[in-house]
């Protein structure tokens, strides 16, 4: 809603057209204001820009934003030796940042000394759609996947949510795969997840990151990450200072030189939160049955005591995710 006029004359009052001053600049930045004087945009990436006949064109690439918290401004600085030209700029940002989402996570069930397997895939068994189980069936587009075929190296459907809070009543939900080495990928292996295929919420870039699975605990972030693209690191759920519950949460798979790693522990069968009898009467119940079935905890594909023993192991484990 501001432009601001810069004409530059010499001693004599005629036009320079290029100098280099310094010139401040700044806007309304406080939680308590009414007013919104950033249109959403990334507060960060905002820059002094110069309309060229055309375009804005950003100036002052390097300079980074402050912020007075006290009078609830932010600003910055153009600083010599910065060419300006005359004419007419204004605040914004002319560069998009993508959303993206990219992350690893380990499942206890499918882990083989040193990786997990897709005993599933290389059986035929994974289904082209997700089946109308927990969580699939909180992704309200599930019903509409249909892939041409899985992509390599593929371990089962996973299901992530971005929360807006802790406890979100309707989270943003996308369902992908996950493969062997750990990482989360697309309907047709895309890494990292991006805005083109999740829809994020307009000017909403931090969220709460659940990861859940069918027969596995599920995982929270402890804290909400920033998802731009620019910004986002690559979230490793296998190390629990990531994860609410920490190592409450997750189970130890192996050590490694850089550490501990650690899985989403398995045994959940109804996706409860809780492993407990239930559970262990389901895997036992159903023992023998070959194919894609909630009871085959290490997802090999065939439903053995060896699942049942997860169950047993992890009894009365709980999720920390609400």
């Amino acid at each position: 809603r501001r432009l601001i006029s810069i004409d530059a004359r010499d001693i004599l009052g005629s036009t320079v057209s290029e100098f280099y001053p310094i010139v401040g600049y700044g806007w309304r930045h406080s939680p308590d204001t009414t007013v919104d004087e950033t249109n959403n945009l990334d507060v960060y990436k905002l820059k002094l820009q110069w309309w060229n006949g055309t375009n804005w064109v950003n100036v002052g690439e390097e300079d980074v934003v402050q912020f007075d918290t006290v009078n609830g401004w932010a600003y910055n600085v153009v600083k010599s030796p910065t060419e300006i030209k005359t004419g007419d700029f204004a605040i914004g940002s002319s560069i998009y940042y993508p959303l993206a989402f990219s992350g690893k996570v380990l499942l206890e069930g499918a882990w083989r000394g040193g990786t997990m397997a897709n005993d599933l895939q290389k059986r035929n068994l994974i289904p082209q759609t997700p089946p109308d189980v927990f969580p699939y069936n909180r992704d309200p587009k599930r019903a509409k996947i249909n892939v041409a075929s899985i992509p390599d190296s593929v371990v089962d459907w996973i299901v992530i949510e971005f929360r807006r809070t802790l406890n979100d009543p309707q989270p943003i939900v996308y369902t992908g795969f996950l493969k062997t080495d750990g990482r989360i990928v697309g309907q047709n292996g895309e890494f990292p997840l991006t805005d083109s295929m999740i829809d994020f919420d307009s000017g909403q870039v931090s969220y709460y990151i659940a990861i859940l699975h069918r027969n596995h605990l599920a995982v929270v972030t402890e804290e909400k990450v920033d998802i731009r693209r620019t910004v986002a690191a690559f979230l490793d759920f296998s190390k629990p200072e990531l994860v609410m519950g920490r190592e409450n949460a997750l189970k130890p798979l192996a050590r490694t030189p850089q550490g501990l790693l650690f899985g989403m522990p398995a045994g959940d069968i109804n996706g409860d939160g809780v492993i407990d009898l239930l559970d262990q009467i389901g895997i036992w119940t159903e023992r023998d049955f070959e194919g894609y079935f909630v009871w085959d905890t290490n997802l090999d594909g065939i439903i053995t005591t060896r699942d049942l023993n997860y169950s047993i192991n992890n009894r009365n484990r709980k999720t920390f995710v609400p």
